[in-house]
């Protein structure tokens, strides 16, 4: 009988209606720093309860201050550096809008020869061609299992020595 006096007095123990938590302390860094920058962001949480053992949380994200940045930490830098192709951008602006960043910009676009280095590797060969060029493009911007997905809804990049006509253009 006592056993099951003390499996009893256990189970009320352990149950989520008595415990009840009225504050909640969260430690979130104001900045995340990347490539040696620090970029400072805000989130704002809201909790609700959701069901007696469920905690719902809606996130809202502010990136305000890593729009403001983003131009000084990508201007100059190549954005794709591969062995036959070199993009770097000059000028850079971000917008957004609902559920879209607009990234507008120059760039640079440097097309080298593609060299065999051993029988199995290749390796960046000599500068074949120098193209100046603007970007423009569509980024959706969605939340898929707790990361930020970005997605390029629409790309177009034209060069004004091809009289503005889109030397690359790609729309999903």
């Amino acid at each position: 009988m006592t056993r099951w006096i003390r499996l009893a007095a256990l189970a009320l123990s352990l149950s989520p209606a008595l415990y009840q938590a009225q504050s909640v302390d969260f430690d979130i860094a104001p900045k995340l720093t990347v490539n040696d920058t620090e970029l400072p962001y805000r989130i704002n949480l809201d909790l609700s309860v959701a069901a007696p053992t469920r905690i719902g949380v809606d996130a809202l994200l502010v990136l305000r201050e890593v729009q403001k940045a983003i131009h000084e930490i990508a201007a100059n830098q190549a954005v794709i550096d591969k062995f036959g192709l070199q993009v770097n951008l000059a000028e850079l602006t971000v917008t957004g809008e609902t559920d879209a960043i607009l990234v507008a910009g120059d760039t640079t676009i440097n097309i080298f020869e593609c060299s065999r280095t051993s029988e199995r590797s290749f390796g960046r060969g000599g500068l074949r061609q120098t193209v100046q060029a603007t970007l423009n493009t569509d980024l959706l911007v969605t939340l898929q299992n707790n990361y930020v997905v970005f997605e390029i809804r629409d790309l177009e990049i034209a060069s004004p020595a091809t009289s503005g006509e889109p030397i690359m253009r790609n729309e999903t």
